[in-house]
């Protein structure tokens, strides 16, 4: 179990004492292992998926449980992470979820244009996610 906040003591460059690093930073014990974390966490929304889908049946939006996954690691690993993981949930979708399953071909124009608007708006959460956690690390650091 990872705690909500991991707090690291380091020296800083010009002699103050500390900063706190979140959770996002240290999610993993570095950032190396982070995209790691990202194809546990697609695997796991795939998963949660089939699992909710045997229970209500067919039907369900293809996007629904990668969508929110991706928004956690996207708050949490940062921007790379957050790319990997919506190339990642294109490629399990097109190849296990959407018809013909097995193959990456996508037929259907209304699968394609849902694929198209799941990747723009990940990409556009990623950008502006990303903004957000670089401007935090700034403050953090003032």
């Amino acid at each position: 179990m990872f705690p909500l906040v991991t707090v690291r003591i380091q020296p800083r460059s010009t002699g103050h004492e500390s900063r706190a690093i979140f959770l996002g930073r240290n999610l993993l014990a570095g950032e190396a292992r982070l995209p790691v974390f990202a194809v546990i966490a697609v695997a796991a929304a795939f998963e949660l998926r089939q699992a909710v889908t045997a229970w209500v049946g067919p039907g369900m939006p293809p996007y629904l449980m990668f969508a929110a996954v991706g928004l956690v690691v996207m708050l949490f690993a940062g921007f790379g992470p957050a790319i990997l993981i919506t190339l990642l949930t294109d490629a399990v979708v097109a190849y296990w979820i959407l018809p013909p399953v097995g193959q990456f071909a996508i037929t259907s124009p209304v699968d394609r244009l849902g694929m198209m608007i799941y990747t723009g708006v990940s990409l556009f959460f990623s950008v502006i996610i990303g903004r957000y956690r670089r401007s935090r690390d700034k403050a953090a650091v003032l």
